[in-house]
């Protein structure tokens, strides 16, 4: 997910996803993916939903709902999720590949992690992907996260994104040069 530019990610989503009566908004949404009861995440979404004026979009993975006016959408193939990620205006998340696309496509997020991730961050992938990135501040619940709108410095996070894909695809050339050889 990561190895992909945002540019190859949007060639691959969907240019209208729901269409016709099911139409999304617009002027943007907020957008929630939660893979899990949303939590914390709630009182962020219910704050950015009254703050913002945007209709909240729910990419349904539990099927709590996450704000009584949300839009439910229960079948998204690949493409209508990418572009879900894509044409929105917010994301609040409990999925890292949530947070990915939020990152991929450069959108305001918040994401809550499992407790077990809390009391470990070293061992979680969301943590390890948004330090590196500058982005710690979007986790809730740590004591430090960000304002409801404050800004991300989205050139600085893609250039740290473009070093760390380029220090990946230069170990993989070399896992495969050394697997070859092997050979």
């Amino acid at each position: 997910t990561l190895l992909l530019t945002a540019d190859q990610w949007r060639t691959m989503a969907s240019e209208t996803p729901f269409t016709g009566r099911g139409a999304l908004p617009k002027g943007g949404y907020l957008l929630c993916y939660c893979i899990s009861r949303p939590g914390a995440l709630v009182p962020y979404i219910r704050r950015l939903a009254e703050e913002t004026g945007l209709p909240v979009v729910q990419l349904c993975g539990a099927r709590q709902k996450v704000h009584p006016k949300a839009r439910c959408i229960f079948s998204a193939g690949p493409a209508e999720f990418l572009g879900l990620f894509r044409d929105a205006a917010y994301v609040c998340t409990n999925s890292f590949h949530g947070t990915v696309f939020s990152v991929q496509f450069q959108k305001p997020f918040f994401t809550c992690v499992a407790p077990a991730e809390m009391a470990a961050p070293e061992s979680s992938r969301t943590f390890s992907l948004l330090s590196r990135l500058g982005l710690g501040d979007r986790i809730i619940g740590k004591g430090d996260t960000a304002e409801l709108t404050a800004p991300i410095d989205w050139a600085a996070v893609e250039e740290q994104l473009i070093q760390e894909r380029q220090m990946s695809l230069t170990y993989l050339r070399c896992a495969c040069l050394l697997y070859t050889s092997d050979a």
